[in-house]
């Protein structure tokens, strides 16, 4: 049965979908692993809805990362990065004194996956990670002009206008046009990223329009590589065949670097575990229980 439930931490709300009653950290008398699965940018906890009905063995909170969903937006005066989105997660975990975890990240959520796996290795027990192999990276001369244009447009986002939705159908044919999401999972994702007013006369976004920033500083190549040699879990690399380029290339340089990988390709693209979500399911099932 999916729930959904609201976790309320010291400083933050964290909005999730479970399978199991979640709502109070487990105890002793609790054997079962958790499964904390972390979602793609703009995307939020209902792009793994697809995979719930063939992983009911197992106990998942899929979470929305901060700005997603329904999940709290960060305070006016802070942004968006990595390392808060890593914080977040220890935070999260901790607080639901959850002492081993196993982890699935999609895209952004598996670049955070593997940087959490890397920080805490005694937390993760197996790692999946979905159309990602590890974070992204510039080289280092880049720095004082990937920093410039992340200043800009903070600064232009922070005096913005929001342009809110007109229809569910206008935003989701939106979506489509740059992505490879189909209108279904298209739907399913921006669903839970808006909500309607209680006459249903409007619709605004729940999505902080902050996420869509610049970011202020990449990791190099060998950083990348550093928090790779540091991952103790064992871990799965899920790729569509149709999913990014940039994903198998980055797989092809790192692949030696990671301690204990198996990699997996099937039917679909970017989002390949919304595309062919029992297959993605079959894999996951056969490399948890391991």
């Amino acid at each position: 049965m999916i729930k959904e439930h609201v976790y309320e931490l010291s400083n933050k709300q964290v909005a999730a979908i479970c399978n199991r009653q979640n709502t109070k950290p487990l105890d002793e008398h609790d054997n079962q692993i958790v499964t904390l699965m972390l979602h793609g940018w703009l995307d939020n906890a209902a792009s793994f809805l697809p995979l719930f009905d063939y992983l009911d063995a197992f106990n998942l909170v899929a979470i929305d990362l901060q700005g997603h969903g329904k999940s709290s937006h960060r305070p006016i005066s802070s942004d968006y990065n990595l390392v808060d989105y890593v914080q977040d997660v220890y935070q999260f975990v901790t607080e639901q004194k959850w002492d081993k975890i196993n982890l699935i990240g999609h895209s952004l959520g598996g670049i955070i996956g593997a940087m959490f796996c890397a920080c805490f290795p005694e937390k993760v027990n197996r790692f999946v990670c979905i159309e990602t192999a590890g974070p992204l990276t510039e080289p280092e001369d880049t720095s004082v002009q990937q920093l410039r244009e992340s200043i800009i447009s903070r600064v232009k986002s922070a005096s913005s206008v929001v342009k809110q939705p007109k229809s569910l159908e206008q935003i989701t044919a939106s979506r489509m046009k740059v992505s490879d999401l189909n209108e279904q999972n298209a739907r399913i994702i921006l669903q839970r990223n808006i909500e309607y007013s209680k006459d249903n006369s409007e619709i605004v976004w729940r999505t902080d329009h902050r996420l869509r920033t610049k970011s202020s500083i990449r990791l190099t190549e060998p950083q990348a590589l550093n928090i790779i040699e540091h991952i103790e879990a064992p871990s799965l690399l899920l790729l569509g065949d149709k999913g990014f380029e940039k994903v198998r290339r980055n797989y092809d340089k790192r692949k030696s670097h990671y301690k204990a990988l198996k990699m997996k390709v099937t039917s679909g693209g970017h989002h390949v575990h919304m595309d062919s979500p029992k297959a993605v399911a079959d894999h996951i099932r056969a490399f948890l229980q391991q």
